[in-house]
């Protein structure tokens, strides 16, 4: 091969990845539990990448929290979800079993699910002093706790 820097030793900061080669995140759907968790068949998926050599795997979006969803009883089951410590499991079996190849895992987490919206974010972040450059421009009044949880606001 004519480039060979892909194969190289890369670094992330202070972490070291064996390679530069990355999978980018992406939800396997079809391999979660319905409690949130990754099946036994999903991380399969992930261990046949690490085995195939990949250096870093970035998990697809991984909610942490339900509060943002219209309805909670409802909420997808194709959502891998880290809001309990049941979850913990399987974030730390997909880990080993894929350092075991020298791969790392990064979990991509997010705040809400399909039904997020920008109004509940805003309130929730809005006094986050790491979060208002996102909103600066943003204009904020005070809301009720049980503000837009209703349909009428949706």
């Amino acid at each position: 091969m004519e480039n060979q820097s892909l194969f190289k030793e890369g670094y992330i900061g202070r972490l070291r990845l064996k390679n530069r080669i990355v999978m980018a995140p992406m939800n396997v759907g079809g391999n979660n539990d319905s409690d949130g968790c990754l099946s036994e068949r999903g991380i399969n998926y992930f261990v046949e990448r690490a085995k195939g050599g990949t250096g870093l795997i970035v998990t697809g979006a991984i909610r942490t929290n339900r509060e943002f969803e219209r309805n909670p009883k409802t909420i997808p089951q194709w959502m891998l979800t880290a809001d309990y410590i049941l979850h913990s499991k399987w974030i730390s079996e997909l880990s080993e079993r894929c350092h075991d190849y020298g791969t790392k895992v990064a979990i991509q987490l997010t705040a809400g699910g399909q039904n997020c919206r920008p109004i509940f974010a805003k309130k929730w972040i809005r006094d986050r002093p790491f979060c208002k450059s996102m909103f600066s421009s943003a204009s904020y009044r005070n809301t009720s706790s049980d503000e837009g949880r209703d349909k009428e606001n949706y």
